[in-house]
This record gives C-alpha cells, sequence and structure tokens, in this order.
C-alpha cells in the first residue's frame, strides 16, 4: 500500500487528492515532505539509488516525496537558485557527515590492523607446498 501511494505521489505530485486550488500551487515543492535532494537532483537515499544498500552504513530510503512534477515546478521558479543554493549547502553537509562517519570508522578499524613492519613467516612445510604448487 505505502509502495502504491509513493508511487503515486511520484508521478502525480503529492497534492493529487487535494482541491484544484492547492494542485495548481506554484510552489508546492517547498512543503517540508519534500526531498529537497531529489529537487537539486540526486537523492543518495532513494530506494532505486541508495549507495549503501545492503551496507553496515545503510542509513534507509528517503521517505520524502520524490516527484518528477514537483521538480519540474522547482526548476521553473524564478528564485530557484536562491532555493538550490541552501538544499545544496544541507546536501553538502549530509555528504560531509558521510564522510567524518566513514573517517572515524577507519581511524577505529586501522587499531585492527597489524602494526606496518610485522612480518609474517610462512612454516617450512607450507613453503615447500606453495613452491611445488607455483611450478605446476
Amino acid at each position: 500500500m505505502d509502495e502504491a501511494r509513493k508511487l503515486l505521489d511520484s508521478l502525480m505530485g503529492p497534492s493529487r487528492n487535494k482541491s484544484h486550488e492547492e494542485q495548481q500551487r506554484a510552489d508546492a515543492w517547498k512543503d517540508a515532505n519534500v526531498c529537497k535532494r531529489f529537487l537539486i537532483g540526486f537523492c543518495p537515499n532513494q530506494g532505486e539509488d541508495n549507495w549503501f544498500k545492503n551496507t553496515r552504513r545503510d542509513p534507509g530510503t528517503c521517505s520524502k516525496v520524490h516527484s518528477e512534477l514537483l521538480r519540474a515546478q522547482f526548476e521553473k521558479h524564478p528564485e530557484k537558485s536562491r532555493y538550490a543554493m541552501g538544499y545544496e549547502r544541507e546536501f553538502l553537509n549530509f555528504l560531509e557527515g558521510l564522510i567524518f562517519e566513514a573517517d572515524s570508522w577507519i581511524s577505529r578499524e586501522k587499531i585492527n590492523c597489524k602494526p606496518a613492519g610485522k612480518v609474517m613467516r610462512m612454516p617450512p612445510h607450507v613453503e615447500q607446498n606453495l613452491a611445488s604448487m607455483q611450478e605446476e
């Protein structure tokens, strides 16, 4: 049911069940339930474009509206550049947060790695087996 609602919202806009006057609003893309990242071009948490799907870093899918109709209204708006700058700044903060989380995860995991300079020696019988396998 939820998937059907999302599909209808993306095709017809989130105001499909509202009155004709409300549907004709040229600034419906300003609503809080509309994904601003999608409006400026890319939502990394959109279902089919989720960068981190099936990973430990999966933030889930975006629950906001991704409507091509609203994107077209946004593109035609006379003050698009002013709004786009704010939305891009928010998106940049989101991306920098992802980078910070990844860097902190890397620094924590580096502790678990073997220190540089330590050499692991193979037992002589393993070296012989490896040499015979490489000759074949």
